[in-house]
């Protein structure tokens, strides 16, 4: 669920693709090549099933909203506040990246898949998979400059 919802779906839509993805994985599970690592097959699924997603919310002219906050009171308020706050840049960052840069950062950073099987995963040569990943990262730091700056 966590790939999923860093790959740019709404929360909202999470559970529903998520199910998809296994649904797909059921299906296809005969067609799995143990040549390869299992987690890079996995993400070619999910990469598929939320690229179909984002296309035919394109075509319903679908857009994504905020999740609703629901007001509970956490032990560490402050500390639930500035990781809920984190989260937010962090899927802003991701929403406003390229789906190449995205996929390569979600999976090495986020999943912590080493790069080989990154590269297998989005179909890139390994050196590919490092350049995309500098440029995702100073993506996220501009993106986070941005924001230290508008406080």
């Amino acid at each position: 669920m966590r790939v999923v919802r860093r790959m740019g779906v709404p929360e909202s839509e999470v559970e529903d693709l998520t199910q998809e993805v296994f649904v797909v994985l059921h299906r296809r599970i005969a067609d799995y090549d143990a040549a390869h690592a299992m987690r890079s097959w996995l993400f070619g699924i999910v990469r598929r099933v939320v690229a179909d997603y984002r296309r035919l919310a394109r075509v319903r002219h679908e857009g994504r909203s905020e999740a609703v906050v629901t007001l509970t009171t956490p032990p560490d308020q402050t500390a639930a506040l500035e990781r809920r706050d984190a989260r937010r840049i962090l899927d802003a960052a991701l929403d406003a990246m390229p789906d190449e840069q995205r996929e390569v950062f979600v999976l090495y950073e986020l999943e912590g898949m080493p790069m080989r099987e990154v590269a297998d995963a989005v179909g890139c040569p390994l050196q590919t998979g490092y350049s995309r990943l500098h440029a995702a990262r100073d993506a996220l730091t501009r993106h986070v400059q941005r924001h230290a700056r508008r406080r």
